[in-house]
C-alpha cells in the first residue's frame, strides 16, 4: 500500500508534493492540545503517551473507566483514547 501510495505520490504536482509533505511532517495540529488516554496496560499508556508528548500534547492517563470519568469532570480535553476492555467499567 505504501509503495503505491509513494508512485501516485510522485507522480502528483510539486506543489502538491510540497503540501502534503508539509503536512505529514507537522505536529502542529497536535501541539498543545489535551488527551485523556484512558488504558489499565501502564506499558501501552506509556508507550502511546510518550509517542503523543513529543508530538507536543499534554497528556492526562487514567488507569479505568472511572478515574477517566472523574478527569473528564474536571477538565476539558480535546481528544479522549480509551481501552475498551477496563476494570470497573467498559
Amino acid at each position: 500500500m505504501a509503495l503505491i501510495f509513494h508512485c501516485v505520490f510522485e507522480d502528483l504536482p510539486d506543489r502538491q508534493q510540497e503540501i502534503i509533505s508539509r503536512i505529514r511532517s507537522s505536529n502542529d495540529c497536535l501541539k498543545g492540545r489535551k488527551l485523556l488516554l484512558v488504558e489499565d496496560d501502564m506499558r501501552s499508556a506509556f508507550a502511546l503517551s510518550e509517542i503523543l508528548i513529543q508530538r507536543g500534547m499534554e497528556v492526562h492517563i487514567a488507569e479505568n473507566g472511572q478515574l477517566g470519568l472523574d478527569q473528564l469532570q474536571k477538565i476539558d480535553f480535546d481528544l479522549i483514547l480509551t481501552d475498551i476492555t477496563m476494570p470497573l467499567m467498559d
